[in-house]
């Protein structure tokens, strides 16, 4: 019985695109002074569950991470699963599909950055990071004009 409080019913149940919506509506009734946004781009019913449970808990830790360190007013979850890599293949036009389909989630906020200390000190961040790096993904969390923005890519 423990094991499957491991994963999102909705997530079961639903599917991530319904998943990822029930978590942004959570995060909207918990924290109504912050606009939450969700952008979903492509097929998310065709990303395997393995991997759709990855993309959730990463999703629900940025945002997580967002609303308890930089005091926001607005956090944009956004996955693409289209595939489209734009330029990251170099050119190379003999590169497979299945070499170059890869699965963006980015997590923007405008809340202040985080100089407090070396951004990725905490457990949330090296439970992303190990979660991505067995995936054979990247992460990456930095400051940008105005907030902080994290970006995990995923190969499908």
């Amino acid at each position: 019985a423990g094991l499957s409080r491991l994963r999102p019913p909705d997530l079961d149940d639903l599917g991530l695109r319904p998943a990822l919506e029930r978590l942004v509506a959570d995060w909207r009734m918990r924290v109504p002074s912050v606009r939450f946004g969700l952008e979903l781009a492509g097929d998310l019913d065709a990303v395997p569950d393995e991997l759709a449970l990855s993309l959730y808990r990463i999703a629900q830790e940025c945002v997580t991470n967002a609303i308890r360190h930089g005091a926001p007013k607005n956090v944009t979850l956004r996955i693409d699963v289209t595939g489209d890599t734009g330029d990251a293949t170099g050119g190379n036009e003999n590169v497979t599909d299945s070499a170059t389909s890869v699965i963006t989630l980015i997590v923007t906020d405008d809340g202040s950055p985080r100089h407090d200390g070396a951004i990725g000190d905490g457990y949330g961040l090296l439970g992303i990071r190990e979660r991505v790096d067995a995936l054979g993904g990247s992460f990456v969390l930095a400051p940008v004009e105005g907030g902080m923005r994290a970006v995990a890519r995923l190969p499908r």
